[in-house]
């Protein structure tokens, strides 16, 4: 999802985040990366960013616009859910403009305090769209399994769930706010200077640091949203094959395939 923190870790770009990739070492990957190939990929690459942003700053706009609707506030459940990941797509989106002008100019411009405001949104918006993609997973799965008692959950509950997202997505973000710089290295032959954001932790501190984000936003949330959403399917297997009467049957077969497919469909979309 989130190629800031992507491009970041790649040296070649020049602004290198990895312990032990030292900025005279990505200065030297930057230049190589110059040649007729470099450039090449360096367009195509900075030409799909711009149009992933283009598209998803549209298409996040045009939803936060539907989601005023007041007809939609009173019937939809997950509308505060829905706004608060537009949001969080939209934070991200708008980091891609700054990680393509450091594709193409092979160097970080944007200071010590782009280096910690950038790279913060980029794990800040990660950890909220997932988490929030979970709590959304959670509505649907009580709705089917506890309908009545999803009903009574009010708007205001679901904003404090989404305020409590966006502050654990911060805590887990802090770390990398607080140890990155910006570092410079020698000058070239021509005399430019390259730059780079730099953590200042120990190699060992990074990597685990590194291990517990995959945890936190991969491993856990994707093993939580798979269970609701095999649990759904279960639920709506059994509720078929309850039904009465054999004539009947074909129909629920295919019903059965239709919802395996429909939960499959957005388990792997997710």
């Amino acid at each position: 999802m989130n190629c800031t923190f992507n491009a970041t870790l790649t040296p070649q770009l020049g602004l290198g985040l990895s312990p032990g990739t030292g900025a005279d070492e990505s200065q030297g990957s930057g230049t190589g990366a110059g040649g007729s190939g470099g450039l090449w990929v360096t367009f195509l690459l900075g030409t799909t960013l711009i149009i992933m942003c283009v598209v998803g700053m549209s298409g996040n706009t045009y939803t936060l616009i539907v989601t005023r609707s007041a007809a939609l506030r009173r019937t939809g459940s997950m509308y505060v859910y829905i706004i608060n990941l537009a949001l969080a797509d939209l934070l991200y989106l708008c980091t891609i403009p700054f990680v393509v002008c450091t594709y193409f100019a092979h160097d970080w411009l944007f200071g010590e305090a782009g280096c910690r405001i950038l790279l913060s949104l980029d794990l800040l918006t990660m950890h909220a769209s997932v988490f929030i993609l979970g709590v959304m997973s959670l509505e649907r799965y009580r709705a089917v399994a506890k309908p009545f008692s999803a009903h009574k959950t009010s708007s205001r509950n679901r904003r404090l769930v989404s305020g409590i997202i966006w502050g654990l997505s911060f805590l887990l973000t802090l770390p990398m706010m607080v140890m990155i710089r910006l570092r410079e290295g020698k000058p070239t032959v021509a005399g430019s200077v390259k730059r780079i954001c730099y953590p200042t932790w120990t190699p060992e501190a990074f990597k685990a640091y590194i291990i517990a984000l995959f945890f936190t936003s991969v491993l856990v949330p994707g093993l939580v949203i798979v269970g609701l959403y095999a649990g759904l399917a279960r639920r709506y297997w059994v509720a078929q094959a309850n039904l009465g009467g054999s004539s009947h049957s074909a129909r629920r077969t295919r019903l059965k395939q239709k919802v395996v497919s429909m939960i499959f469909s957005i388990v792997i979309d997710i």
